[in-house]
């Protein structure tokens, strides 16, 4: 003899017959604008103040690494961390494809390599440098803007933004995000701490 459906269970098919997050228009565009924008998807579903969060974290991580003379990776099938650049770098979206057209990586790699070989041949003769009229060792990459920051300060700048975007990605309500960024920031700088001092070790 078959058991009569009760009420609860109806109310548990539907639940099993509906899918938690349902795929619609908006499901699809505001991932996709994220990856173009770099916090977009989230101005596009309201959330302004995340939105903006993300939006200056990851352009401010972009530009700062482009200052310190950072390459802008393109598609390679070699080195494993070749292939992990290009990713990271696709991530930024238009950023990514804004580097690419104005050559803005392949640019300041190149100045930072000609200004370190000039720094190079400078030492072999400064007594000609000064004499001579010569160009000083910067005059190579005097062009491009540059950001020079130490290891450390590097760092801790990475970890700022960083610990920002995790935060707000990774969790809902604002006293979590919060939470959640201090810890990622702590995570990041504790982790400098320990590989310098690991570092330190080896090369003792």
């Amino acid at each position: 003899m078959a058991k009569p459906t009760t009420d609860k269970d109806k109310t548990k098919n539907a639940a099993a017959a509906d899918p938690e997050y349902p795929l619609t228009t908006m499901a699809v565009v505001a991932p996709i604008v994220g990856w173009l924008i770099p916090g977009g998807g989230h101005i596009l579903l309201r959330r302004y103040g995340r939105g903006v969060l993300l939006l200056v974290s990851v352009v401010a991580m972009f530009l700062i690494g482009l200052g310190m003379q950072g390459r802008i990776y393109k598609p390679n099938g070699g080195d494993i961390l070749d292939i992990l650049g290009f990713v990271g770098d696709v991530g930024t979206g238009v950023l990514y494809f804004l580097a690419r057209i104005m050559d803005w990586g392949d640019v300041m790699a190149a100045n930072a390599a000609a200004g370190l070989w000039q720094d190079v041949s400078d030492r072999g003769r400064p007594s000609q440098l000064h004499r001579g009229g010569g160009c000083a060792s910067h005059c190579a990459g005097e062009e491009a803007v540059t950001i020079n920051l130490s290891h450390f300060s590097a760092a801790v700048v990475f970890a700022l933004f960083a610990s920002v975007v995790f935060g707000i990605t990774q969790r809902n309500s604002t006293m979590e995000q919060v939470k959640y960024g201090l810890y990622c920031f702590a995570l990041f700088v504790g982790g400098v701490f320990v590989a310098g001092w690991v570092m330190a070790l080896i090369r003792r």
